[in-house]
């Protein structure tokens, strides 16, 4: 995401150089910094989340996220040179305009989602 983006001057968002990073913390200690950017997600879904219906791909463009370049979550395993290299952490906030639920539109409770 370019750095003059409207989204990269966000609660947890700042521009350096030419790009949007991130940056913030969660209770717990976990924390991940990292770039912040635009693609299209894709999504396998079944109408009226109905077993057994034909299922229906459906994208949506331009959804701000962020890629964690240095995550901290404690307990998950790491060594001293590669700090939790296969991790990854999911805000899924919905107090700021780069939210991803509220980008998406997926309503306050939603137990069907598997991530």
């Amino acid at each position: 995401m370019p750095s003059d983006h409207p989204l990269c001057h966000g609660t947890c968002l700042a521009p350096m150089g030419n790009l949007c990073k991130y940056g913030i913390e969660y209770l717990g200690n976990q924390a991940t910094t990292g770039d912040f950017g635009l693609d299209t997600f894709y999504f396998t879904t079944t109408p009226n989340d109905q077993v057994g219906q034909q299922l229906r791909r459906t994208q949506i463009h331009n959804v701000a996220f962020g890629c964690g370049i240095i995550n901290r979550i404690p307990g998950f395993a790491g060594d001293a040179h590669h700090a939790n290299p296969m991790s990854g952490i999911l805000g899924l906030g919905r107090d700021d305009p780069s939210s991803v639920l509220l980008q998406l539109s997926i309503p306050a409770v939603q137990p069907q989602i598997c991530i």
